[in-house]
């Protein structure tokens, strides 16, 4: 309890936090570097049991560059997975992006898609937890690093590689 919305934030700070770990260059501008598309080619979201994201990168036949490719991506993961030190300014910014995003979804559809999990899956922490909720008013900087330590740990990430 008191942990709402947590997990998304996270997902937004992961962006963020990446920038300011990349030198000279944003989050989007090293994606973009590996000829990933923004937009078309990453993204991440949230449900109720996991985060995830998506980087597809487009590769060419030359196998030093897949190879490069593959390892600066893999880079963009570890870096997501492993490092999360984000400041108060930084919280703050993506909680308002949170809330901008919530108060935006005012559609018959999304009103049904928020109240549908506590019709459909009553008398179960489903039926009242939802993946993009309002952040939790008593959110802190340091009890969303202790969410992070407690949910965000190697033993529960898993990193799958497909390619054609």
């Amino acid at each position: 309890a008191g942990e709402e919305g947590f997990a998304h934030l996270l997902e937004h700070l992961a962006f963020r936090i990446s920038s300011k770990l990349l030198s000279d260059s944003t989050v989007f501008d090293y994606m973009q570097s590996l000829g990933v598309r923004i937009g078309a080619h990453v993204n991440a979201f949230t449900s109720y049991d996991c985060t995830t994201y998506l980087l597809q990168v487009p590769i060419d036949s030359d196998m030093d560059s897949i190879l490069s490719k593959f390892k600066e991506a893999l880079n963009l993961f570890v870096t997501w997975a492993s490092t999360f030190r984000p400041s108060e300014e930084d919280m703050l910014a993506e909680i308002a992006i949170i809330r901008a995003e919530t108060s935006e979804t005012h559609a018959p559809i999304d009103r049904f898609l928020r109240e549908f999990p506590y019709y459909s899956q009553f008398g179960s922490r489903y039926s009242t937890r939802s993946p993009h909720c309002e952040v939790s008013p008593s959110i802190t900087l340091s009890s969303l690093r202790a969410f992070h330590r407690k949910w965000y740990r190697p033993e529960n990430m898993s990193i799958i590689v497909c390619g054609d």
